[in-house]
């Protein structure tokens, strides 16, 4: 039995992520990171009554997914717009809530994206993260699952020193 973590990227626009993991079971693999993306794992649209039939397909091929991918590209956590922090937090939390349902210990998040042109100062963006950030954290322990950041190039934080940093 294959012990990587692998992810279901791939089935992003071709299946669901349970139906992608059933098909990544017959081939020996038993541990996945979801991203969180339309249609393939969208949390408003997903039901309680999926949500529990998710989790015990993921019980019967003794399977577990070990994070959820919340994604950076749509949302922002350091954001100069208050209100696009809290609907990011909103989304972040929507996330948590599916892992909870599906016990998914990690959920992975982007610390957030700065204006290419005309960027407002790191010290008012990581502020920004920070606030976000006091919001999030209680959520997280009080469902159970760690929040792990994610590096990408499109972020604040492209580099692990920068990443180690926070």
């Amino acid at each position: 039995m294959n012990q990587m973590i692998i992810n279901t990227f791939s089935y992003l626009w071709s299946s669901t992520a349970i139906d992608a993991i059933a098909e990544l079971v017959d081939s020996g693999y038993r541990t996945f990171e979801v991203p969180i993306s339309s249609p393939h794992c969208w949390p408003d649209e997903i039901t309680a009554p999926e949500r529990s039939a998710t989790r015990a397909r993921l019980v019967e091929y003794g399977a577990t997914i070990r994070s959820l991918n919340a994604g950076g590209y749509d949302i922002n956590l350091a954001s100069p717009g208050a209100n696009m922090r809290r609907k990011s937090i909103e989304h972040i939390k929507s996330v948590i809530d599916v892992a909870a349902a599906w016990d998914v210990p990690e959920v992975v998040i982007s610390p957030g994206t700065r204006r290419p042109m005309i960027s407002p100062s790191l010290e008012k963006t990581y502020g920004w993260m920070y606030e976000s950030l006091e919001n999030l954290i209680p959520l997280a322990k009080q469902a159970g699952t760690r929040l792990l950041f994610e590096n990408t190039p499109y972020c604040f934080t492209p580099t692990i020193q920068d990443l180690a940093a926070l």
